[in-house]
């Protein structure tokens, strides 16, 4: 009985390390650290790097998404400065959440999980198994650890994925409408 808890163990952690259920760790960076090098390359051209593998095609395709899907799911937001002087929750959001202007690079968000990544140090043994979220989601939460918690402090909603790679707030937004409202008046 031991014996077959041990190879059907095996055989699981196989299956995950081969990506069988899910993207893993491994699989993302991989995949899109050679994306980003192909768009670099191509200075950004508007026409997307196209892979000769079908496979690392599709992986390609949810870099951005999977990126953003896990910066928001994590409950981050960007930041993009107090408004003026006497705007202190914008000066606490700018400190404790990624920079609109500083940190997002032109790429998109995976450029930035990428550069995250290689700043950890990689991808550990452990996102050899895991599902690529929880990879991006430990490196975007050990940079701005506070970000989820100062966005709910000051009424902020979460940003959910509504429509594959389109995101937008969870709820009503009373903090933007406040903003709306005294940039009208």
């Amino acid at each position: 009985m031991v014996a077959l808890v041990v190879i059907a163990a095996a055989v699981v952690g196989y299956l995950c390390y081969a990506g069988t259920f899910y993207v893993t760790g491994k699989q993302w960076f991989e995949a899109c650290y050679e994306r980003s090098i192909q768009k670099e390359a191509r200075e950004f051209a508007t026409k997307e790097p196209v892979s000769p593998d079908p496979y690392k095609q599709l992986l390609w395709a949810n870099c951005e998404t999977l990126s953003g899907r896990e910066m928001f799911d994590a409950g981050l937001l960007f930041a993009g400065g107090a408004r003026d002087d006497s705007d202190d929750d914008g000066r606490r959001l700018l400190q404790v959440c990624p920079s609109t202007w500083s940190d997002l690079p032109m790429g998109g968000t995976y450029f930035l999980s990428l550069k995250l990544l290689q700043a950890s140090g990689g991808p550990n043994w452990l996102d050899r198994f895991l599902p690529a979220d929880a990879m991006i989601g430990r490196v975007y939460t050990a940079k701005w650890p506070r970000c989820n918690g100062e966005r709910a402090r000051q009424g902020y909603p979460k940003i959910v994925e509504i429509s594959a790679g389109k995101f937008d707030w969870e709820g009503p937004c009373a903090p933007c409408e406040e903003a709306k409202r005294k940039r009208g008046s």
